[in-house]
Protein backbone atom coordinates (compact mmCIF):
# COMPACT_ATOMS: atom_id res chain seq x y z
CA UNK A 1 0.00 0.00 0.00
CA UNK A 2 1.43 3.51 -0.88
CA UNK A 3 1.33 6.19 1.55
CA UNK A 4 1.28 9.90 1.27
CA UNK A 5 4.67 11.23 0.99
CA UNK A 6 5.12 12.48 4.43
CA UNK A 7 4.77 9.39 5.58
CA UNK A 8 6.60 6.88 2.98
CA UNK A 9 9.13 6.68 6.22
CA UNK A 10 6.96 4.09 7.35
CA UNK A 11 8.30 0.92 6.12
CA UNK A 12 8.33 -3.26 6.82
CA UNK A 13 11.20 -3.08 9.45
CA UNK A 14 11.19 0.19 11.04
CA UNK A 15 11.40 0.44 14.47
CA UNK A 16 8.35 2.86 16.54
CA UNK A 17 9.66 3.70 19.60
CA UNK A 18 11.92 0.57 21.44
CA UNK A 19 9.76 -2.33 21.37
CA UNK A 20 7.03 -1.80 18.01
CA UNK A 21 8.48 -3.30 14.55
CA UNK A 22 6.36 -2.60 12.03
CA UNK A 23 5.22 -5.87 10.11
CA UNK A 24 2.72 -4.50 7.47
CA UNK A 25 1.00 -0.85 6.74
CA UNK A 26 -2.61 -1.53 6.85
CA UNK A 27 -4.36 1.42 5.90
CA UNK A 28 -3.81 5.17 6.03
CA UNK A 29 -6.82 7.51 6.73
CA UNK A 30 -6.82 11.46 7.02
CA UNK A 31 -5.38 11.62 9.91
CA UNK A 32 -3.49 8.40 11.24
CA UNK A 33 -1.60 5.57 9.48
CA UNK A 34 -2.70 1.76 10.90
CA UNK A 35 0.42 -0.68 11.11
CA UNK A 36 0.72 -4.19 11.85
CA UNK A 37 3.58 -4.22 14.29
CA UNK A 38 5.34 -6.84 16.58
CA UNK A 39 5.24 -6.20 19.99
CA UNK A 40 8.73 -7.57 21.39
CA UNK A 41 8.65 -6.37 24.82
CA UNK A 42 5.16 -8.68 25.08
CA UNK A 43 5.76 -10.71 22.27
CA UNK A 44 2.52 -10.48 20.60
CA UNK A 45 1.20 -8.56 17.43
CA UNK A 46 -0.57 -5.63 17.43
CA UNK A 47 -2.58 -3.06 15.66
CA UNK A 48 -0.74 0.33 15.68
CA UNK A 49 -2.42 3.45 15.20
CA UNK A 50 0.48 6.18 14.69
CA UNK A 51 -1.42 9.78 14.17
CA UNK A 52 0.17 12.07 11.67
CA UNK A 53 2.27 14.79 12.20
CA UNK A 54 -0.02 18.19 12.49
CA UNK A 55 -1.04 21.00 14.24
CA UNK A 56 -3.24 19.86 16.93
CA UNK A 57 -2.10 16.14 16.88
CA UNK A 58 -1.59 16.02 20.98
CA UNK A 59 -5.61 17.35 20.99
CA UNK A 60 -7.03 14.68 19.04
CA UNK A 61 -5.12 11.76 20.38
CA UNK A 62 -5.73 12.98 23.82
CA UNK A 63 -9.53 12.87 22.53
CA UNK A 64 -9.59 9.43 21.51
CA UNK A 65 -7.18 8.27 24.47
CA UNK A 66 -10.01 9.98 26.70
CA UNK A 67 -12.71 7.33 24.91
CA UNK A 68 -10.94 4.40 25.32
CA UNK A 69 -10.36 4.97 28.77
CA UNK A 70 -14.04 5.13 29.43
CA UNK A 71 -14.14 1.83 27.64
CA UNK A 72 -11.87 0.15 29.50
CA UNK A 73 -14.69 -0.66 31.54
CA UNK A 74 -15.95 -3.19 29.54
CA UNK A 75 -15.67 -6.68 28.36
CA UNK A 76 -14.13 -6.57 24.48
CA UNK A 77 -14.99 -9.47 23.29
CA UNK A 78 -18.83 -9.67 24.58
CA UNK A 79 -19.52 -6.05 23.93
CA UNK A 80 -18.08 -6.33 20.08
CA UNK A 81 -15.72 -2.98 20.85
CA UNK A 82 -12.11 -3.72 20.08
CA UNK A 83 -9.63 -4.02 23.01
CA UNK A 84 -7.37 -0.80 23.58
CA UNK A 85 -3.73 -2.12 24.61
CA UNK A 86 -2.35 1.48 25.55
CA UNK A 87 -0.39 3.91 24.10
CA UNK A 88 3.54 4.78 23.45
CA UNK A 89 5.20 7.72 21.46
CA UNK A 90 7.87 8.01 18.75
CA UNK A 91 10.32 10.98 18.30
CA UNK A 92 7.80 12.66 16.48
CA UNK A 93 4.21 10.99 17.26
CA UNK A 94 2.01 8.95 19.50
CA UNK A 95 0.78 5.48 18.97
CA UNK A 96 -2.19 3.93 19.98
CA UNK A 97 -2.00 -0.02 20.29
CA UNK A 98 -4.81 -2.43 19.51
CA UNK A 99 -5.31 -6.02 19.20
CA UNK A 100 -4.78 -7.54 15.92
CA UNK A 101 -7.83 -8.27 13.93
CA UNK A 102 -8.88 -9.21 10.24
CA UNK A 103 -9.97 -7.16 7.47
CA UNK A 104 -12.68 -4.72 7.81
CA UNK A 105 -16.34 -5.49 6.55
CA UNK A 106 -16.11 -3.75 3.27
CA UNK A 107 -13.49 -5.58 2.32
CA UNK A 108 -14.73 -8.60 3.30
CA UNK A 109 -17.59 -8.33 1.12
CA UNK A 110 -16.21 -6.36 -1.93
CA UNK A 111 -13.37 -9.44 -2.09
CA UNK A 112 -16.49 -12.11 -2.01
CA UNK A 113 -15.60 -13.86 -5.39
CA UNK A 114 -19.29 -14.54 -5.95
CA UNK A 115 -21.59 -11.50 -5.00
CA UNK A 116 -20.73 -8.35 -3.27
CA UNK A 117 -23.90 -8.23 -0.97
CA UNK A 118 -24.87 -10.33 1.78
CA UNK A 119 -28.01 -12.64 2.75
CA UNK A 120 -30.12 -12.12 5.50
CA UNK A 121 -28.78 -14.79 7.34
CA UNK A 122 -25.18 -13.10 7.20
CA UNK A 123 -26.81 -9.92 8.00
CA UNK A 124 -28.28 -10.46 11.32
CA UNK A 125 -25.14 -11.87 13.37
CA UNK A 126 -23.43 -8.74 12.51
CA UNK A 127 -26.08 -6.26 12.86
CA UNK A 128 -26.54 -7.99 16.32
CA UNK A 129 -22.85 -7.90 17.16
CA UNK A 130 -22.44 -3.58 16.17
CA UNK A 131 -25.84 -2.70 17.63
CA UNK A 132 -24.59 -4.57 20.92
CA UNK A 133 -21.78 -2.34 20.64
CA UNK A 134 -23.67 0.41 20.60
CA UNK A 135 -25.80 -0.43 23.29
CA UNK A 136 -22.98 -0.29 25.32
CA UNK A 137 -21.74 2.73 24.49
CA UNK A 138 -24.98 4.24 25.14
CA UNK A 139 -24.48 3.04 28.20
CA UNK A 140 -21.52 5.13 28.49
CA UNK A 141 -22.70 8.42 27.11
CA UNK A 142 -20.42 8.16 24.27
CA UNK A 143 -21.58 8.69 20.77
CA UNK A 144 -19.07 6.82 18.05
CA UNK A 145 -19.82 9.54 14.97
CA UNK A 146 -18.56 7.25 12.22
CA UNK A 147 -20.12 3.70 11.83
CA UNK A 148 -19.37 2.77 8.51
CA UNK A 149 -18.68 -0.99 6.98
CA UNK A 150 -14.56 0.20 7.18
CA UNK A 151 -14.80 0.87 10.91
CA UNK A 152 -16.60 -2.55 11.47
CA UNK A 153 -13.77 -5.16 11.47
CA UNK A 154 -13.95 -9.36 11.29
CA UNK A 155 -12.71 -11.35 13.64
CA UNK A 156 -11.60 -13.96 11.36
CA UNK A 157 -12.91 -13.76 8.00
CA UNK A 158 -13.37 -17.51 7.75
CA UNK A 159 -15.47 -17.80 10.75
CA UNK A 160 -18.98 -18.46 9.98
CA UNK A 161 -21.14 -16.43 11.15
CA UNK A 162 -18.51 -13.73 11.31
CA UNK A 163 -17.43 -12.57 14.55
CA UNK A 164 -17.17 -8.62 13.84
CA UNK A 165 -16.10 -5.83 16.65
CA UNK A 166 -16.58 -1.95 16.53
CA UNK A 167 -13.57 0.28 15.92
CA UNK A 168 -12.12 3.53 14.82
CA UNK A 169 -12.78 6.34 18.24
CA UNK A 170 -11.26 8.58 16.29
CA UNK A 171 -14.23 10.77 15.72
CA UNK A 172 -16.26 9.59 19.16
CA UNK A 173 -17.64 12.03 21.56
CA UNK A 174 -19.10 12.32 24.70
CA UNK A 175 -23.12 12.96 24.14
CA UNK A 176 -23.39 15.40 27.32
CA UNK A 177 -19.86 17.19 26.20
CA UNK A 178 -19.00 17.69 22.82
CA UNK A 179 -19.04 20.95 19.92
CA UNK A 180 -21.89 19.95 17.45
CA UNK A 181 -19.49 21.91 14.63
CA UNK A 182 -17.07 19.19 14.89
CA UNK A 183 -17.27 16.80 11.96
CA UNK A 184 -19.00 13.70 12.63
CA UNK A 185 -19.90 11.28 9.91
CA UNK A 186 -18.74 9.74 6.92
CA UNK A 187 -20.92 11.27 4.80
CA UNK A 188 -23.21 8.22 2.95
CA UNK A 189 -23.74 7.34 6.14
CA UNK A 190 -24.74 11.04 8.13
CA UNK A 191 -27.56 11.29 9.84
CA UNK A 192 -30.38 13.66 8.62
CA UNK A 193 -29.71 15.88 12.29
CA UNK A 194 -26.13 16.55 11.43
CA UNK A 195 -26.59 17.07 8.05
CA UNK A 196 -28.57 20.17 8.77
CA UNK A 197 -26.42 21.37 11.56
CA UNK A 198 -28.73 20.57 14.53
CA UNK A 199 -28.09 19.06 17.99
CA UNK A 200 -26.98 14.88 17.62
CA UNK A 201 -26.69 12.33 20.19
CA UNK A 202 -26.56 8.53 20.29
CA UNK A 203 -29.52 8.19 17.36
CA UNK A 204 -26.45 8.87 15.06
CA UNK A 205 -25.07 6.09 15.28
CA UNK A 206 -27.92 3.76 14.76
CA UNK A 207 -29.26 5.76 11.90
CA UNK A 208 -25.06 4.77 10.52
CA UNK A 209 -25.73 1.40 11.36
CA UNK A 210 -29.05 0.68 9.45
CA UNK A 211 -27.78 2.70 5.97
CA UNK A 212 -25.20 0.53 6.76
CA UNK A 213 -26.98 -3.01 6.82
CA UNK A 214 -29.07 -1.81 3.69
CA UNK A 215 -25.84 -1.40 2.03
CA UNK A 216 -24.83 -4.88 3.16
CA UNK A 217 -27.73 -6.33 1.57
CA UNK A 218 -27.75 -4.21 -1.54
CA UNK A 219 -24.41 -4.31 -2.40
CA UNK A 220 -23.84 -0.82 -2.30
CA UNK A 221 -24.44 2.27 -0.23
CA UNK A 222 -28.12 2.95 -0.08
CA UNK A 223 -26.98 6.65 -0.10
CA UNK A 224 -24.50 6.74 -2.70
CA UNK A 225 -24.02 10.46 -2.99
CA UNK A 226 -21.08 13.31 -2.86
CA UNK A 227 -22.44 16.09 -1.64
CA UNK A 228 -24.92 17.08 1.56
CA UNK A 229 -27.33 18.70 -0.54
CA UNK A 230 -28.00 15.32 -2.49
CA UNK A 231 -27.33 13.37 0.82
CA UNK A 232 -30.74 15.40 2.34
CA UNK A 233 -32.40 14.64 -0.68
CA UNK A 234 -32.27 11.37 -1.81
CA UNK A 235 -32.86 10.81 2.86
CA UNK A 236 -36.41 12.39 2.20
CA UNK A 237 -37.41 11.37 -0.99
CA UNK A 238 -36.82 7.50 0.29
CA UNK A 239 -37.89 7.96 3.79
CA UNK A 240 -41.37 5.98 3.65
CA UNK A 241 -39.42 3.18 1.97
CA UNK A 242 -36.64 2.82 4.33
CA UNK A 243 -38.74 3.35 7.44
CA UNK A 244 -41.53 0.64 6.06
CA UNK A 245 -39.68 -1.83 4.24
CA UNK A 246 -36.67 -1.90 5.38
CA UNK A 247 -36.87 -2.03 9.10
CA UNK A 248 -39.80 -1.75 10.67
CA UNK A 249 -37.75 -1.07 13.92
CA UNK A 250 -37.21 2.62 12.53
CA UNK A 251 -33.08 2.81 12.25
CA UNK A 252 -33.95 4.80 9.50
CA UNK A 253 -36.64 6.70 11.11
CA UNK A 254 -36.34 11.00 10.09
CA UNK A 255 -36.99 12.10 13.45
CA UNK A 256 -33.97 11.17 15.87
CA UNK A 257 -36.72 11.39 18.96
CA UNK A 258 -38.33 8.26 17.14
CA UNK A 259 -35.46 6.42 15.82
CA UNK A 260 -34.84 3.52 17.43
CA UNK A 261 -32.37 2.58 20.62
CA UNK A 262 -30.12 -0.10 21.02
CA UNK A 263 -32.01 -1.84 23.47
CA UNK A 264 -34.76 -1.39 21.52
CA UNK A 265 -33.46 -2.89 18.34
CA UNK A 266 -31.75 -5.98 20.26
CA UNK A 267 -35.36 -7.39 21.07
CA UNK A 268 -37.12 -7.00 17.84
CA UNK A 269 -37.90 -9.60 15.71
CA UNK A 270 -35.54 -9.34 13.13
CA UNK A 271 -32.99 -10.70 15.98
CA UNK A 272 -35.67 -12.46 17.92
CA UNK A 273 -37.56 -14.69 15.38
CA UNK A 274 -36.32 -17.83 13.68
CA UNK A 275 -37.29 -15.84 10.07
CA UNK A 276 -36.93 -12.38 10.01
CA UNK A 277 -36.81 -12.05 6.60
CA UNK A 278 -39.97 -9.79 6.25
CA UNK A 279 -38.04 -7.28 8.24
CA UNK A 280 -34.96 -6.39 5.36
CA UNK A 281 -35.26 -5.93 1.95
CA UNK A 282 -34.87 -7.68 -1.77
CA UNK A 283 -31.72 -6.31 -3.17
CA UNK A 284 -32.52 -5.47 -6.80
CA UNK A 285 -30.33 -3.49 -9.58
CA UNK A 286 -31.85 -0.04 -9.74
CA UNK A 287 -30.84 2.90 -11.52
CA UNK A 288 -28.17 5.31 -9.82
CA UNK A 289 -31.43 8.00 -10.41
CA UNK A 290 -33.14 6.53 -8.12
CA UNK A 291 -30.25 5.60 -5.62
CA UNK A 292 -30.08 2.25 -6.42
CA UNK A 293 -33.13 0.84 -4.48
CA UNK A 294 -35.89 -0.61 -4.43
CA UNK A 295 -37.03 -1.76 -0.79
CA UNK A 296 -39.47 -4.15 -0.40
CA UNK A 297 -40.62 -6.85 2.09
CA UNK A 298 -38.89 -10.30 0.60
CA UNK A 299 -42.75 -11.25 0.24
CA UNK A 300 -43.78 -8.32 -1.54
CA UNK A 301 -44.25 -7.64 -4.88
CA UNK A 302 -44.19 -4.45 -6.92
CA UNK A 303 -46.25 -1.89 -7.45
CA UNK A 304 -46.01 -0.01 -4.77
CA UNK A 305 -50.21 0.16 -4.81
CA UNK A 306 -50.18 0.14 -0.59
CA UNK A 307 -47.03 1.40 0.29
CA UNK A 308 -47.00 4.80 2.82
CA UNK A 309 -46.32 7.89 0.98
CA UNK A 310 -42.50 8.04 -0.11
CA UNK A 311 -41.88 11.71 1.43
CA UNK A 312 -42.44 11.97 5.25
CA UNK A 313 -41.75 15.54 6.09
CA UNK A 314 -43.23 15.16 9.79
CA UNK A 315 -39.52 16.34 11.27
CA UNK A 316 -40.33 19.37 10.94
CA UNK A 317 -41.13 19.84 7.29
CA UNK A 318 -40.44 23.91 7.23
CA UNK A 319 -36.97 23.76 8.38
CA UNK A 320 -35.78 21.12 6.48
CA UNK A 321 -37.17 22.88 3.06
CA UNK A 322 -35.53 25.98 4.20
CA UNK A 323 -32.37 25.58 5.17
CA UNK A 324 -31.69 22.33 2.48
CA UNK A 325 -33.35 23.30 -0.62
Amino acid sequence: MELSKRNNGLQTGRWLGSSHKIMQILGEGAYAVVMKCHNFRLNKLEAVKMYKQHNNIMGVAIMEIDILERLRCLYSYRCNIIRWDGYFFTQSSICLSFELLDIDLGRYVSGRSRTRCLTVAEVRPILHQVTTALFHLKSLGIIHCDVKPENILCVDRRQQPLQVKLADFGLARVAYNFNPAIPAQTLCYRAPEVLVGRNYNEAIDMWSLGATAAGLVLGSPLYLVKNEYDALRAIIKTQGLTEYYFVKNKMLHLDPKERVEPLQALLHGFFTEDTPSDYLIRPAPVSSATHRRSLLPLSASPPFSSAPPLVRLDWPPADLWTRSF
